[in-house]
């Protein structure tokens, strides 16, 4: 049943009444705030967005959820007595295939991989220096 076939009181009674017409096109998003992310993250973002080919939010939103997770519970919000919440971002980098989302989402993580493996490599050598 389509809207034109729905009785006028019944589309009142669910507010369907007021909507003229459904727009088409969703509006263009704002600019992602490169100069809000940390001075080190900025050219990466901006120099990988280039060299992909991709908005640069496809780069910096990654980045970020990155960059909080590194944050962990090291800093948290007390919202009331017994209530704490850390420092997780959920989020999504949303668009059609074959729009460099996956390459974007490579370069953001790189950095974060780079220096997990040099963690762990340092962790290792101290283990087998400590045995």
């Amino acid at each position: 049943m389509s809207r034109d076939d729905m009785p006028e009181d019944v589309l009142h009674a669910i507010g369907l009444d007021a909507i003229d017409t459904i727009p088409i096109e969703l509006p263009a998003p704002p600019p992602f705030p490169v100069g809000a992310m940390p001075e080190g993250c900025r050219p990466l973002i901006q120099e990988a967005a280039a060299a992909i080919g991709c908005p640069p939010e496809f780069v910096g939103l990654p980045m970020l959820a990155v960059l909080g997770s590194g944050i962990g519970n090291s800093r948290v919000l007390r919202l009331k007595r017994g209530w704490e919440e850390g420092a997780a971002i959920y989020a999504a980098v949303i668009a059609d295939p074959g729009e460099k989302k996956t390459p974007a989402l490579k370069v953001a993580l790189e950095p974060a991989k780079r220096a997990q493996a040099a963690m762990k490599d340092d962790y290792q050598r101290a283990e087998d220096e400590y045995k």
